[in-house]
């Protein structure tokens, strides 16, 4: 599958299903025939991100790397009272998902940061002069001695 050139909301939310995988399906979060579905607040949390208003008007590589933040953002929010459910007279305690969303959510953040501090990154080069080279000064005891 190529990389497309732009996103519309239906597409970037097939994006953000296939990044999260089975805990879609866990979720019960599904796209849209032709909207965002489940995802419409996460592309919303994308745009915001991005600083946008249109999912067009984001470049390929911010919105993807925007758009695995929001949805694993959301991911964990949703996750975490999902813990401990009880079935045949049993309980049980799920964490698995949690800390696997958790650490996407740390993978995601990296991107972003990424991305967005490398956007004023500059590199100049200029002479440093050294005015006083100390192995070309003359050694002083403190002591005064000779």
């Amino acid at each position: 599958m190529s990389l497309p050139a732009s996103y519309t909301e239906k597409t970037i939310a097939e994006f953000m299903a296939s990044d999260i995988g089975d805990i879609a399906a866990a979720l019960v979060w599904t796209v849209g025939a032709s909207d965002a579905g489940s995802y419409a607040e996460a592309v919303n949390d994308l745009l915001v991100l991005a600083g946008e208003t249109a999912i067009g008007d984001v470049d390929v590589e911010s919105a993807r790397a925007y758009a695995r933040l929001a949805v694993w953002q959301r991911v964990v929010k949703y996750l975490g009272g999902d813990l401990k459910y009880s079935a045949d007279g049993m309980s049980f305690e799920d964490k698995n998902r949690l800390v696997h969303a958790q650490a996407c959510l740390e993978l995601a953040q990296i991107d972003v940061s990424a991305l967005t501090l490398l956007d004023d990154y500059e590199i100049s080069r200029s002479a440093v002069e050294n005015l006083e080279d100390p192995y070309e000064t003359a050694y002083v005891d403190p002591l005064g001695r000779t």
